[in-house]
């Protein structure tokens, strides 16, 4: 049956608890009900929270009811219920009655053993709040639909750059407005670029993010105003209109949610839009956040560059259409321009190829592997605990052997029994389970507190239904799992060894600690694989750590400054700029230099484009070689430490009226040139965005710099010096400018803001931070794994601990008598010490083996997440072991040692 909402499903889930006669007659009316009931919520102002809570409770007690009813005749047998000639209906009254009395007696028997209760119970409660939290982050970021309606439907168009290793690439005007007009697969196409932007009036300079995007992308991501209009098709061409929709988020920050704010006008880089309307809450593009929305404004008849890659393209698929045969049409569209615009830089499919992404996966694909790593962590968790309570249930059954022979001397039968001791399990499962959602909803808190950077909808992450119906769903699952072989195992008695003396010896009793050991064997291998994958991902991380970043961040600091259009138009008033905050911010106390980069290394992206080298020629990307731009300042490599390793940097004579020059990173001389080759005097041309541009001599090489990350590959980088200005106005209209001094960060913001403020009090300072802090922001994520990953496997390995020490002390007391023999027989201490050990030591050496097995055969589930360590690491590996195998000796001593004191005396008198 096909069902309206998300809500609707989970419900029409939940009624397999329900038999399935019961489901197929009454299925259909009770989803309708349900829908009924939450919308008479919604007519009412009134939050569903306790609508699901109420719905939850009866939906498990009615069909628990059900389900058991056939379970409960057969055990009442021929009673009073029965008639002669026919059964009775079944006594729903009579079941609550049974019910009840377990519950009870389960409360009862839990509340006199405080101690294993607790540990039981915040076992249990550990795990489920592990679980809790970490489905609130996958419900989130991978589970929750994305926020465009038929979403599947939606896909990215990218261009590619094989010989340069660009796999997604901006798409050119042309590209873009050509396969939108050709293309038959797409219902409808737009695009969008996002930008800084400086908004001036009506309070403060600000810097925002601006979206410059088509009027069909509206249309294609299913956006709609809150407030007024959006811009039409006919607004989206040059001079058509100066218009703007401001954000849900800009309106009630800057326009403090005025209503009236439609008609007004706002103040974006010198120039006036008039404000049309305000979009509705959480309509942002792809993968972005935004401020304001302006028109793209280009004409496809004055287009006839094919290069300036700066678009991203959405299409939404035509009805009938899917990704398969968008992407056939797509490669027969590039082979046909390949003939069409021959030597025009067009695409081709193998130099210049376009490629569709859908959208989920260019969103959330590149974070679902860590959320894979993470949900097998915390499933490891559970089983772990599991184990565990199923360890100390199993224990408990042995010492309560005599009360449940008792009863089933009474009469209990062994489905009586197992109920009662099922009941116990539930009863913990359901403590436990409440004590968990409660921290779970704390350790939610602290997830979104750790800040985990490019993980996207992380702020989304919250204490929802789902969470609430899974960890519901969860915790009595987690009962039965735990609770079913101690029951089992403890409801098959033998009433003539029991009620004598003591039982010991007997096969039912070997059996029970085969099976304890059987867990603790599992308990261990589970928690080496956890230790083992922590321990690559804390290895990875310092490994990270140490990587040169290609300059030195200590004592610097950095902020990005941002022209606007308006004021400035005439490249030197862009360098006067410039020159006069460089010069304010040196002459601040403590401050030793500044320089300027166009691009500060790990925070923004180089520019990638492509260069013609003199005397050598490529026969793949149309004869050039792929490079990404930097512009930067004189004193830019001394500023950031960067060696100079051949040749030289820039000097303040590289300006305009000179030849131009350019220095290359230590990637590019190596990649371009061979060994006995030195690029120092050779000459290159920039190409695509500035065809006309002069032939540049190279004067020197330079450090490699990581500008993608410190675990990304450094590519062949290109420097031009800004006061020659290759690359144009707006090349240089935004910029870094960075700050080497002696003094604390803080000390230096106000003196350097006053600086800028003077220069031009419409120029915001915006990302004022210390170099140390961009370092330690791209390490973000891996650390969030990291820190998760090392905690779930302290907690493993806790638990095994405990594990281990249970077992062993139950040996022990079990034992007493067989220790108490033997030392009367000459044996010492030393050797009942030995022994007990041993036991432990074995237990957790199987465990390890078979855990390395695991981890071995799992590892490669965590090759995305490292860097620079081998998913087989021996090292890690033989850690992982060899600290299980420690904490195992350790967790046996303590009962080892009592066992050693027993007195054989009042041993044998005892028994």
């Amino acid at each position: 049956m096909r069902h309206e909402t998300w809500a609707d499903r989970i419900y029409a889930w939940m009624l397999v608890l329900y038999p399935r006669r019961f489901r197929r007659q009454y299925g259909l009316d009770m989803v309708e009900m349900f829908r009924d009931a939450r919308s008479d919520c919604a007519r009412a102002g009134r939050s569903t929270f306790n609508l699901w809570v109420k719905t939850i409770r009866d939906l498990v007690l009615n069909a628990s009811i059900m389900r058991m009813a056939p379970f409960m005749k057969r055990l009442r047998g021929v009673g009073r219920n029965r008639h002669v000639g026919n059964r009775s209906p079944f006594d729903a009254r009579i079941v609550m009655e049974a019910m009840l009395m377990d519950i009870r007696y389960a409360l009862r028997t839990l509340w006199k053993t405080k101690g294993f209760t607790a540990i039981a119970v915040l076992t249990i409660a550990i795990a489920i709040a592990a679980n809790s939290s970490i489905f609130s982050v996958i419900n989130a970021v991978l589970l929750r639909p994305l926020p465009y309606p038929d979403a599947d439907r939606l896909v990215v168009l990218w261009t590619q750059f094989p010989a340069g290793g660009t796999t997604t690439f901006p798409v050119s005007q042309a590209e873009y407005w050509d396969y939108r007009e050709e293309s038959e697969a797409f219902q409808n196409m737009g695009a969008f670029s996002v930008f800084t932007a400086t908004v001036t009036g009506n309070g403060n300079p600000e810097r925002i993010a601006a979206t410059g995007a088509s009027a069909t992308l509206f249309d294609v991501l299913g956006f709609r105003p809150q407030l007024g209009r959006v811009y039409t098709v006919e607004e989206d061409f040059p001079g058509r209109g100066l218009v703007a929709v401001l954000s849900h988020g800009f309106w009630q920050r800057r326009f403090a949610g005025d209503p009236t704010v439609v008609g007004r006008t706002i103040m974006l880089e010198g120039v006036s839009y008039e404000i049309v309307g305000v979009m509705e809450d959480g309509a942002d593009p792809p993968g972005a956040t935004t401020d304001v929305w302006l028109p793209l404004a280009f004409d496809r008849s004055q287009i006839t560059n094919r290069s300036g890659h700066w678009l991203t393209v959405i299409g939404r698929l035509a009805d009938g259409e899917t990704f398969e045969s968008a992407f056939a049409e797509l490669e027969t569209t590039v082979v046909r321009w390949s003939d069409v615009y021959a030597g025009l830089h067009t695409s081709d499919p193998v130099n210049h190829p376009l490629t569709l992404v859908e959208l989920d996966d260019e969103l959330l694909g590149g974070v679902r592997p860590a959320m894979a790593v993470l949900a097998g962590a915390v499933g490891l968790v559970l089983l772990l605990a599991c184990a565990n309570v199923a360890n100390l249930l199993l224990a408990r059954g042995q010492g309560r052997s005599r009360e449940i022979g008792v009863r089933a001397a009474l009469g209990a039968g062994r489905a009586r029994i197992s109920r009662q001791l099922l009941t116990e399990s539930l009863v913990i499962a359901l403590l436990g389970g409440g004590l968990g959602l409660a921290a779970g909803s704390w350790g939610t808190a602290l997830l979104i507190h750790m800040d985990p950077t490019g993980i996207p909808r992380i702020l989304d992450v919250g204490l929802d239904v789902p969470v609430v119906v899974f960890t519901a769903v969860l915790t009595l699952v987690t009962g039965v799992v735990f609770g079913w072989l101690p029951a089992l195992n403890a409801s098959r008695v033998d009433l003539a060894t029991v009620l004598s003396a003591g039982g010991r010896g007997d096969s039912h009793g070997r059996e029970t600690r085969r099976t304890l050991n059987g867990l603790v064997v599992c308990q261990m291998a589970l928690a080496v694989v956890l230790l083992i994958g922590s321990g690559l991902l804390i290895k990875s991380f310092a490994v990270l750590q140490r990587v040169d970043p290609g300059f030195d961040a200590a004592g610097r600091v950095a902020f990005d400054l941002n022209l606007p259009g308006r004021d400035y138009r005439d490249l030197d008033d862009m360098l006067a700029f410039y020159d006069g905050v460089i010069d304010g911010v040196e002459a601040l106390p403590g401050v030793s230099s500044v320089a300027l980069v166009r691009n500060l290394p790990l925070r923004t992206s180089s520019r990638q484009e492509g260069v013609l080298l003199e005397r050598k020629t490529n026969s793949v990307n149309q004869g050039s070689y792929p490079v990404e731009y930097q512009a930067v300042s004189a004193d830019y490599f001394a500023t950031m430490a960067i060696p100079v390793v051949r040749g030289r940097g820039f000097a303040e004579m590289d300006r305009r009226g000179v030849p131009t020059v350019a220095v290359i990173n230590e990637t590019m001389a190596r990649t371009y040139w061979s060994e006995d080759e030195d690029p120092v005097g050779w000459r290159l041309r920039p190409l695509f965005a500035w065809r006309d541009a002069d032939w540049v001599t190279v004067v020197g090489v330079v450090g490699d710099v990581r500008h993608g990350g410190l675990s990304a590959v450094t590519k062949p980088e290109l420097y031009l010096s800004m006061r020659q200005a290759l690359g144009g106005i707006g090349w240089m209209r935004s910029a870094s400018i960075v700050v080497r001094a002696g003094v604390h960060p803080e000390a230096l913001s106000a003196g350097i803001r006053n600086v800028v403020r003077a220069a031009d009090e419409n120029v915001p300072v915006v990302n004022f931070q210390s170099l140390d802090g961009v370092v330690t922001d791209t390490l973000t994520q891996q650390r969030f794994i990291m820190l998760l990953l090392a905690l779930f496997g302290a907690g493993a390995l806790a638990i095994a601990a405990v594990g281990v020490y249970g077992v062993i002390s139950f040996s022990v007391a079990r034992r007493t008598h067989e220790i108490g023999i033997r030392m009367a027989l000459g044996a010492n201490q030393g050797d009942v010490l030995r022994q007990v050990v041993s036991g432990g030591v074995r237990m957790a050496g199987l465990g390890a083996a078979i855990g390395v097995g695991l981890a071995l055969a799992s590892s490669r589930v965590l090759e995305s997440q490292l860097y620079g360590v081998s998913v087989r690491d021996f090292y890690v590996f033989s850690a992982g072991a060899g600290v299980l195998l420690v904490i195992s000796v350790v967790a046996s001593l303590v009962p080892a040692l009592r066992a050693s004191r027993v007195d054989p005396n009042l041993s044998l008198r005892s028994e």
